[in-house]
């Protein structure tokens, strides 16, 4: 299920009163309140908060090379729906501090002039 019309499509098709969202969440953190709410899909500004979070909490969790590797895995995912996740994974696909990627978020989300 990538989508709120996959979700509804499953249901339909299946019968079934349960759907697992799984990958679809990760690449669209908001796919549960799309499909809950009829919600549009939130733009990629609206994650900034949410991705620098993860990296960190990652980062607290194990250590720095961990959380640059969850952050790529996570980018990678999230280029699924969002084309900036796309460019914000080829910017830090090679990188291997936590440094790089935290200036790399704060450049990827900063306001445009």
């Amino acid at each position: 299920i990538w989508t709120s019309d996959d979700y509804r499509r499953c249901r339909a098709l299946s019968a079934c009163e349960h759907v697992m969202i799984g990958r679809g969440l990760v690449a669209n953190p908001g796919l549960a309140a799309e499909i809950k709410n009829g919600s549009p899909r939130k733009p990629w500004s609206d994650w900034k908060s949410g991705f620098l979070s993860f990296f960190l909490e990652s980062q607290a969790f194990r250590h720095e090379a961990f959380a640059v590797q969850r952050a790529k895995q996570l980018a990678k995912m999230m280029g699924q729906t969002y084309v900036e996740g796309r460019i914000f994974f080829d910017r830090i696909k090679t990188l291997e501090s936590a440094s790089a990627v935290l200036a790399t978020i704060e450049t990827v989300w900063s306001p445009t002039p």
